[in-house]
């Protein structure tokens, strides 16, 4: 099991092993996480992490969240902590896991 433990631009894991973040992918953790078993539509991600205008497209919020994937599969091995359905994308810690502080 991984235990994440969100700091300034980065995760961490029990083991030690470490991911740095954008700003904008610190936000979509913190915001996520925070509200932990609840979809988040990506309207409201938008809102809150870009104060949404017109200029800013779900394509954006899409490709952040590819890029933050790809650093949490690669830097620590999860595949499966942000997931997506129809309705938005939400953060994904079993039960087992301790849940995690946003300092």
């Amino acid at each position: 099991d991984n235990y994440f433990f969100p700091r300034k631009n980065e995760i961490k894991n029990v083991q030690g092993d470490s991911v740095r973040l954008t700003e904008k992918e610190t936000d979509i953790v913190t915001v996520l996480s925070k509200n932990q078993g609840k979809i988040m539509p990506k309207e409201s991600l938008l809102k809150i992490i870009w104060g949404y205008n017109e200029t800013i497209s779900t394509h954006t919020l899409e490709t952040h969240i590819y890029r933050l994937r790809t650093k949490l599969e690669f830097g620590l091995g999860e595949t499966e902590l942000i997931l997506k359905n129809d309705q938005g994308y939400y953060f994904n810690i079993p039960n087992s896991r301790k849940k995690e502080k946003i300092e």
